[in-house]
């Protein structure tokens, strides 16, 4: 099933020089911002992993990436939809399983990433980034 909702994503060239992805494709499709943040907060929500904690810490400590509150806030009932989520959207249950792998965010990140924040850190920033969302 596409969950690709947005249909504006974009083309992009990829940077393997002449490598091809196969014989007819040079560019492969990426999500919208919006999209991609909306489904870092849906795999959040469902698996906690502190890797999906770190992308959405990244992506607003950039002060230059810009999002469309409304858009994601749109985005949400349809992320969220079973059979994708079980339950569907509950705003009280965000962050229950980041707590839940908290014992894995050092354990996880320290490979992965030269520098990260601490999960409190992360979790404020993310918490203050995301108070538009819908209840």
């Amino acid at each position: 099933r596409d969950v690709l909702v947005l249909k504006g994503g974009q083309a992009m060239r990829h940077i393997y020089g002449s490598a091809r992805l196969s014989k007819d494709v040079d560019y492969v499709l990426v999500m919208t911002i919006n999209e991609m943040v909306t489904e870092k907060i849906r795999a959040m929500y469902q698996r906690g992993n502190p890797r999906d904690v770190y992308d959405l810490w990244f992506v607003f400590s950039h002060d230059h990436i810009r999002l469309d509150q409304q858009v994601i806030c749109q985005l949400i009932p349809e992320k969220f939809r079973q059979p994708f989520v079980a339950g569907g959207w509950n705003r009280g249950r965000l962050y229950d399983r980041v707590h839940q792998e908290a014992h894995a965010w050092d354990a996880t990140l320290r490979d992965l990433v030269p520098e990260y924040p601490s999960l409190d850190d992360a979790l404020s920033l993310i918490e203050r980034s995301l108070r538009f969302l819908p209840r």
